[in-house]
């Protein structure tokens, strides 16, 4: 709150008239990194349309701010706005080929549209720029399982697990990709490692179905989901 609060003062502060040419140059972009750093905030609490105006703003005053331009990408395409938001990251790639953050933008813009070879090259590029990035290969491993190319996708989620193995959505995605494999022992343990590290979410589901499918029924009744 307190964050918050700094935040909001310091982007109403005004210059004077007699302030040196300097001085308003540094207060302007303190102000333009307040309002992002404010935009990511709303955006953490999953609340988008209040980042809006606050991006609008950024890139009417820096068209070329592009981290401010890929968050602005992002929430059009969470708020369901594809076209828009496509245009926001080809507006990146145009100034920064290479700017992996709006190729995977673009591929999972492309995964919600079904455009799944497009989001695959999007995907692929965007691993490739930026090969430390767990969530990238998570990205292109969610991609292939959306079309049924399983073994590819456990293949890029293994990827993504060696680089972060704290991440619980890895090892749910990891798991119900083994359940469609029919590895049923593997996908419990995938289940069971995102629940200890996350112990809420879709996991608790996904380890109902692999207990299910080993028919160990006292085990699955004990761990019906919550909510």
């Amino acid at each position: 709150m307190k964050r918050l609060l700094l935040i909001l003062s310091l982007l109403s502060l005004t210059v004077a008239c007699g302030s040196a040419q300097k001085q308003h140059r540094n207060i302007k972009k303190a102000g333009e990194q307040l309002r992002f750093e404010l935009a990511q905030m709303y955006v953490e609490k999953d609340a988008k349309q209040q980042a809006i105006p606050l991006l609008r703003r950024i890139l009417a005053e820096k068209p070329d701010n592009l981290p401010a331009r890929i968050l602005y990408g992002q929430v059009l395409r969470d708020l369901g706005l594809y076209a828009q938001a496509k245009a926001q990251f080809e507006k990146v790639l145009e100034r920064q080929p290479r700017a992996a953050e709006a190729h995977a933008g673009l591929g999972i813009l492309h995964d919600l549209q079904r455009n799944f070879d497009d989001a695959k090259t999007h995907h692929h590029k965007a691993v490739a720029l930026a090969p430390n990035r767990a969530d990238f290969y998570n990205n292109l491993g969610f991609s292939y399982f959306l079309t049924k190319q399983y073994k590819d996708a456990i293949r890029h989620y293994q990827q993504a697990l060696a680089l972060d193995p704290g991440d619980a959505i890895g090892w749910s995605n990891r798991g119900n990709t083994l359940l469609n494999l029919d590895r049923f022992e593997d996908a419990l343990e995938s289940f069971e490692k995102a629940i200890a590290i996350e112990p809420v979410g879709p996991q608790l589901r996904g380890r109902q179905s692999a207990l299910a499918a080993l028919s160990r029924v006292d085990e699955c009744n004990a761990a019906r989901p919550v909510g």
